[in-house]
């Protein structure tokens, strides 16, 4: 069985729960085997889910909380607006620490 398809599997119990056993077993098996593992989260849907994962240290996530299905026209608008809305959330973590 893949890492991915053994991740899956643990991580159906869906949301922050989830994404933390997906994120525990892909770090210990990372450190079993000596390797770099790269962290993608999917189905990211809500706040909950992305401050577990931004704490965790995930490195790519994808899901509703960022984005729902959109045509390629709208790409840029979102990733205008998404930068944007992530700049101002370090800002104000960084005014509130």
């Amino acid at each position: 069985m893949a890492l991915g398809e053994l991740s899956d599997r643990l991580a159906q119990a869906g949301g922050a729960d989830g994404q933390q056993a997906r994120l525990v077993l892909h770090d210990a098996l990372a450190r079993q085997l000596g390797i770099e593992v790269e962290v993608v989260a999917e189905g990211v849907e809500d706040r909950a889910d992305w401050d577990l994962l931004r704490r965790s240290g995930c490195d790519i996530a994808q899901g509703y909380f960022m984005a729902h299905p959109m045509p390629g026209s709208e790409l840029a608008g979102w990733m205008a607006s998404w930068t944007a809305r992530l700049r101002d959330e370090a800002l104000a973590e960084h005014l509130d620490a």
